[in-house]
């Protein structure tokens, strides 16, 4: 093949690689007798663009196009460009605005009825449980935000999982308030009746992108809990955790951290999902039981510790994080003092 030949197909997968030649104009041009200028079948090109290119055009079939050859490299090429469209198409998808990444939604549970004997002691019933998140609903609210789903006390049942709990409910935040444990066989999270186990019900593909687990035992130490919650959050929507390490208090003053969340994210200095909630916690705690963590989960270590970077307009942009793919799963751990990051396969 000669030098104008391959030029002219330097032009093609030019044309290509920005999307700008459908398969069918490449399929156009490779079943043309005779050669043919790509630049006016290709779509979203500037007028001087095409100016510029016409005349380089012109002047490779002034020095000879050998059109047999060119038509067989066509040809060849035509199913791998076939293979980019669609794998731009899903990422397009994927990442396009969604109606839904402006909603939040929130379930609490204060309200226990466990089997068992004494099990009111086990499980007490939590009399502010629901101020942490109907305070982040009314401050959220304001901001243009929309409510998705508002659940509680004994409607939160096994029914409400996997998230969202009914079509049309799709929230990209979930804010989340109850007695919480976290097991070797990974977190529950206590409902009216038994307990959830993101373990086992997953998490869709598209939303939520954000848990908040105003629960304690989020994860109970600093290692051993990566597999549990790999295994619920592997192929999942959700890209960041927001919780607590160990014990936390769910009592009038603590719970206002819900609110402070909500005013740190809506306030000028744009705070992040994970520092918005660690400033909430520490500026509201009133006992000991305060150590907040944010858990940002991704396919590599630089995805997990980007997500402790999203903001609320992060959510609501595009392009908005992508689900996760079902190979390891690494998170980024980020509190008061550090970020540390780890894997799990």
């Amino acid at each position: 093949m000669n030098k104008a030949s391959e030029a002219y197909l330097q032009l093609i997968q030019r044309l290509v690689r920005k999307n700008q030649l459908s398969s069918g104009a490449l399929e156009m041009i490779a079943q043309s007798s005779s050669p043919c200028d790509p630049y006016e079948l290709a779509s979203g090109v500037s007028r001087q663009e095409l100016l510029a290119f016409s005349k380089t055009y012109k002047v490779l079939v002034r020095q000879g196009l050998v059109w047999r050859d060119i038509q067989d490299r066509l040809t060849a090429m035509i199913p791998e460009v076939l293979k980019q469209l669609e794998l731009r198409n899903d990422a397009k998808i994927e990442t396009a605005p969604l109606d839904a990444l402006k909603t939040v939604g929130a379930l609490w549970c204060g309200l226990f009825d466990h089997p068992g004997r004494f099990a009111h002691i086990r499980v007490p019933d939590l009399r502010f449980a629901y101020r942490g998140p109907s305070l982040f609903l009314s401050i959220i609210r304001q901001r243009g935000s929309q409510i998705a789903f508002l659940i509680a006390d004994e409607d939160m049942s096994d029914a409400c999982f996997p998230l969202p709990p009914k079509a049309g409910q799709e929230a990209a935040l979930v804010y989340l308030c109850t007695h919480g444990k976290c097991p070797a066989s990974g977190y529950e999270a206590y409902l009216n009746r038994g307990t959830w186990k993101p373990g086992k019900t997953r998490f869709n593909k598209e939303l939520p992108i954000v848990m908040v687990l105003d629960t304690c035992n989020l994860i109970e130490g600093a290692h051993g809990w990566e597999t549990g919650w790999a295994n619920a959050l592997r192929g999942g929507s959700v890209r960041l955790l927001l919780g607590f390490m160990g014990l936390t208090s769910i009592d009038p003053g603590s719970s206002l951290r819900g609110k402070a969340f909500a005013e740190n994210l809506v306030s000028q200095k744009k705070m992040s999902y994970a520092d918005a909630w660690i400033d909430a916690v520490r500026t509201q705690a009133v006992t000991e039981n305060r150590h907040a963590i944010a858990i940002g989960v991704g396919d590599s270590p630089a995805d997990a510790e980007e997500m402790l970077h999203l903001t609320l307009d992060g959510t609501s942009s595009i392009p908005r994080p992508k689900r996760l793919c079902p190979g390891p799963i690494f998170f980024a751990v980020k509190d008061l003092h550090e970020t540390q990051v780890s894997t799990a396969s």
